[in-house]
């Protein structure tokens, strides 16, 4: 039976309690963090798609501007 080898692990050496027990409370607390963080990431995403139909035309910017000012690079008129 193959012995289960923890991230970083030598292979063949058996990950100790402390490993163990460090990658339980990743998987357990940081993991559900990072993926609400990317729901939230992805509906800001979609939500800019959609006002950015409206905005472009009342602020007379082109698409690439309207990225630049999101991505905080700014442009000289």
């Amino acid at each position: 039976m193959k012995s289960r080898v923890s991230m970083g692990s030598i292979p063949g050496v058996a990950p100790t309690s402390i490993e163990v027990a460090t990658l339980r409370k990743l998987r357990i607390k940081l993991f559900p963090f990072l993926l609400a963080l990317h729901v939230i990431a992805f509906i800001d995403r979609t939500n800019l798609g959609f006002a950015a139909l409206t905005m472009n035309r009342e602020l007379a910017i082109s698409s690439e501007q309207l990225a630049a000012e999101i991505f905080g690079i700014t442009t000289r008129r």
